[in-house]
């Protein structure tokens, strides 16, 4: 069979996990997944996070990134042509301004001039890939690409989507796990 079985899950394609290290990347999202329900983890497990008796929400924002040089060929089928997926990784962020939030590190270290989140879009880097405790891919570090490196085009295209200006195409090519991620903002 041209699908191996191993390759699927109950959530869609299953890809072979990529090897640990650093890898050269591309960032091709920068999805604005609105207001989120923030959660606390409570003796092992996510909680919503409460303060008075309210839940808590926060701004948030999903990165994609591809890893330039690591692809995966789905073999022809009787009725699907081959096709070759190009490996990307994602991380969430809080949106904050303040200077010690992660999204800011990341803005300051791969484009200081920046005046919005949207400008890390197609920008290269460096993607440090871990793996969480349950074994699944996990981007651990972005940082620039190292000097003398000549950056590669990525083979998924470039998309940035912003809840405030929300656009019906942006949203109908989105996986369908970040589309529910953004139904379930409190803005949505």
């Amino acid at each position: 069979m041209a699908l191996e079985l191993e390759l699927l899950s109950s959530g869609g394609l299953q890809l072979p996990n990529i090897d640990k290290g650093t890898h050269q990347g591309c960032i091709v999202d920068v999805i604005d997944l609105g207001r989120q329900a923030l959660t606390e983890v409570v003796n092992g497990a996510n909680q919503p996070k409460v303060k008075n008796g309210v839940q808590l929400f926060g701004a948030r924002v999903l990165i994609g990134v591809e890893l330039v040089n690591e692809q995966f060929v789905m073999e022809a089928t009787e009725d699907k042509p081959e096709k070759t997926i190009f490996r990307k990784l994602y991380r969430e962020y809080s949106l904050s301004k303040a200077d010690s939030a992660n999204l800011m590190k990341l803005l300051k270290e791969l484009k200081p001039t920046a005046k919005s989140v949207a400008e890390l879009a197609g920008l290269p880097c460096m993607v440090g890939v871990g793996e969480t405790s349950g074994g699944r891919n996990k981007i651990t570090s972005l940082i620039p690409l190292m000097k003398g490196m000549t950056p590669k085009e990525p083979g998924n295209p470039i998309i940035t989507f912003d809840f405030d200006k929300p656009v019906a195409e942006v949203v109908a090519n989105l996986p369908e796990w970040i589309t529910n991620n953004l139904k379930e903002a409190q803005n949505y």
